[in-house]
């Protein structure tokens, strides 16, 4: 999931293979987690463009 998110640069691939690691699963909520995608995707802004 993670390869074909990085592959099709999409945001929400990447999101889903993160909630499968089950570490974040058993730390973060599905929200937790979404904010936490969102708040890494404005991190690293200048190598995630053209993400969807």
């Amino acid at each position: 999931m993670a390869v074909r998110g990085i592959v099709e640069k999409n945001k929400t691939k990447l999101f889903q293979a993160i909630l499968l690691d089950p570490l974040t699963g058993a730390m973060l909520t599905i929200e937790e987690t979404r904010n936490m995608v969102d708040e890494m995707f404005k991190a690293e802004k200048d190598y995630t463009k053209g993400y969807k």
